[in-house]
C-alpha cells in the first residue's frame, strides 16, 4: 500500500525534486476498506490481538503515511482517550528522532516536529504535505506513529475476560478456541504465556461433552492435537447417535408381524431361509 508515488516507486520524481507538471509528486489516500477493516478486527478481536495488529502493519508497513493520514486513521482506531495517548506517543517518537540530528549530512536535517506531525501552516493540506516532504521525514513519521499506537494500545487495552469465558452446550470446540484464542491475544499475557493459558484454560472451560472427549486425548498431546481429537469426535458423534437410533428404531417381528424395539419382543427369531442363498 503506497501514499507517495515517489516514495513507493511508482514513477514519479524523487524527493526533493519537487517542480511542476509530470514531476510533481500527488497525494494517493488511504484504502478506506483497509481502515475498515482494522476497526472491524478491533470490535471483534480486541485492540492488541493479532489480527489487529497485522492489519495495522499492512497498512503503516509501507513507511508512507502522511501525517495527514496518519491522523484521520487514528481518529477510527481510537475514541477520545486513546487519541490524546497516541498524539503525545507520536510526538514523543518523532521529537527522539529529531534529536538525533547531528548536522546536515543527517536525512532529517532541516525537519522540524511541525512537519513530521502535519501541523506546519504551509504543510497542512495532504497534497502540500505530498509535495513538501522529504522521503525521510515521511518514513520517520510513519515509524513513529506506528509505535504510537502500539504504546497507546497496550495504555487504553480494556481487561482482558479471558478468564471467563466458557463454552456453551451447543458450541462447537473450534467456536470456542476462535472465541478464547482471540481474548487471549488481546490480553497483556507475554507472548510465551499464551499458548499454555489457551490449552489450560479450553482444558478448564469448555463444556462437559467436550470434557468427556478430552480424556481419551493421549499424553503429551499439544494444543493441535486438542483440536483435532475434539473435531474428528464431534463430527462423529451425530454419525454415532444416527446409527444407534436406526438400531433402536421400531421394526416388525419375522413371527408376529409386530411392530417392536430390538429386544423387546418375545416372539422375535432370527428370520431362516430354506433356500441356501448364493
Amino acid at each position: 500500500m503506497r501514499r507517495l508515488g515517489s516514495i513507493g516507486h511508482t514513477g514519479f520524481s524523487s524527493p526533493g525534486g519537487g517542480g511542476a507538471g509530470g514531476n510533481q509528486r500527488t497525494y494517493s489516500p488511504v484504502n478506506p476498506k483497509d481502515v475498515q477493516a482494522i476497526v472491524k478486527a478491533i470490535t471483534d478481536r480486541g485492540i492488541n490481538s493479532a489480527m489487529v495488529s497485522t492489519l495495522i502493519g499492512s497498512v503503516f508497513g509501507g513507511d508512507d503515511m502522511l501525517p495527514f493520514d496518519i491522523k484521520q486513521t487514528c481518529r477510527l482506531i481510537f475514541d477520545g482517550a486513546g487519541m490524546i495517548v497516541f498524539k503525545q506517543e507520536w510526538e514523543d517518537n518523532c521529537a527522539k528522532q529529531l534529536a538525533l540530528v547531528t548536522g546536515p549530512d543527517h536525512p532529517l536535517y532541516g525537519s522540524s516536529l511541525q512537519r513530521l506531525m502535519g501541523t506546519d501552516p504551509t504543510m497542512i493540506t495532504p497534497q502540500a504535505q505530498a509535495e513538501g516532504l522529504r522521503a525521510h521525514e515521511v518514513m520517520t513519521t510513519t515509524r513513529a506513529a506506528r509505535e504510537g499506537i502500539h504504546s497507546a494500545s497496550m495504555v487504553i487495552a480494556k481487561p482482558s475476560s479471558w478468564s471467563t469465558i466458557k463454552q456453551s452446550e451447543s458450541e462447537s470446540f473450534t467456536q470456542f478456541v476462535d472465541r478464547l484464542q482471540a481474548s487471549i491475544d488481546s490480553s497483556a499475557l507475554p507472548s510465551e504465556a499464551k499458548g499454555p493459558v489457551l490449552a489450560e484454560c479450553l482444558r478448564q472451560q469448555c463444556n462437559s461433552a467436550t470434557k468427556d472427549i478430552l480424556r481419551s486425548l493421549p499424553p503429551g498431546s499439544n494444543l493441535a492435537d486438542m483440536i483435532r481429537h475434539v473435531a474428528k469426535e464431534e463430527h462423529f458423534a451425530p454419525i454415532q447417535a444416527a446409527v444407534c437410533t436406526t438400531i433402536t428404531s421400531e421394526m416388525a417381528c419375522f413371527k408376529c408381524s409386530q411392530a417392536f424395539k430390538l429386544g423387546e419382543c418375545a416372539n422375535y427369531q432370527t428370520p431362516t431361509f430354506s433356500t441356501p442363498i448364493n
